[in-house]
């Protein structure tokens, strides 16, 4: 009998054991968390829609608000780490989840929280793999949409679910799945990351409580529709960490606040402007008035 995707990828997520290398990543991966984190949270950023998510989304006696609230605060200022496979920003989603479930679960170890994080961003770049390349281009946020599944997987190692639990969880988060890029430039964007973690939260209670959710068909599903005929689902599966992803090619650090893919742009930006003082060019007005007086 051939076993599902799903079950398969169930059974890895709880087999695979990353060790002190890759949970030395991980530890930087916390740091950057937590620096984009606490300017919002504590108010030395004002943010416009912090207010509004503590009024809707208020987190006491709740794990899932205080996952959507971490979420939305450590992505508000675009400043997260992203991840090249994954087209995205695993980490806001996956601690967020990890941080808040852990809230009353005591007896979780500082490795075990780890090895829970590296699992999510392992299967954050494989999904930005087996979802191909059509998904973002498509208008979808992968942070949102792909972030829910890998945040959900980490969520289900750090609480020692079963293989079955599990099917369920990732089964239910890929059904929750959603956030569109249309919403970039608004406070919706950081919201996407927020509701992502929020779903793997209330995905992995669900499977805890024994809701019935489908085993199997749905990833294969959610690869085939969201991936718009591109998916890649043995992506998932083959080589797991060998490298881990977060070892390789590893989490991207931002030097600005802005999307990863507008880094290189900043950068040139910063080479020219050198370039032009090393020349004796005083300020950027005086080339564009140069230029302007050319074309004239």
């Amino acid at each position: 009998m051939n076993i599902s995707l799903t079950a398969q990828l169930a059974q890895h997520i709880s087999s695979h054991h990353p060790g002190e290398e890759q949970r030395r990543y991980a530890r930087d991966g916390v740091t950057d968390y937590f620096a984009c984190l606490f300017p919002v949270l504590h108010g030395s950023v004002i943010d416009s829609g912090l207010d509004a998510v503590f009024r809707v989304y208020p987190a006491e006696h709740s794990l899932e608000n205080l996952a959507l609230q971490l979420g939305y605060m450590s992505h508000s200022l675009d400043f997260d780490d992203y991840h090249t496979a994954f087209r995205g920003h695993p980490t806001t989603v996956v601690l967020s989840a990890l941080l808040a479930l852990s809230k009353d679960n005591r007896s979780v170890t500082a490795e075990q929280f780890l090895d829970a994080y590296i699992v999510g961003v392992e299967l954050a770049g494989r999904l930005g793999k087996a979802i191909g390349t059509r998904h973002y281009s498509a208008g979808f946020h992968s942070t949102a949409t792909l972030g829910t599944v890998a945040a959900a997987g980490a969520a289900c190692r750090l609480l020692a679910l079963s293989t079955a639990e599990t099917q369920v969880a990732l089964g239910l988060a890929a059904t929750q799945a959603s956030g569109l890029r249309s919403q970039f430039g608004s406070a919706a964007k950081p919201l996407h990351a927020g509701l992502a973690a929020r779903s793997a939260v209330s995905s992995v209670q669900l499977a805890q409580a024994g809701f019935g959710g489908q085993r199997s068909g749905v990833l294969d599903s959610f690869l085939q529709t969201l991936g718009f005929g591109a998916g890649q689902p043995q992506a998932l599966l083959s080589g797991w960490g060998q490298p881990w992803r977060i070892e390789e090619p590893g989490l991207e650090f931002k030097r600005y606040p802005t999307c990863g893919g507008t880094h290189s742009a900043a950068e040139a930006a910063f080479v020219l402007r050198e370039q032009l003082l090393a020349a004796g060019v005083e300020t950027t007005l005086d080339v564009i008035e140069r230029l302007s007086l050319i074309h004239i």
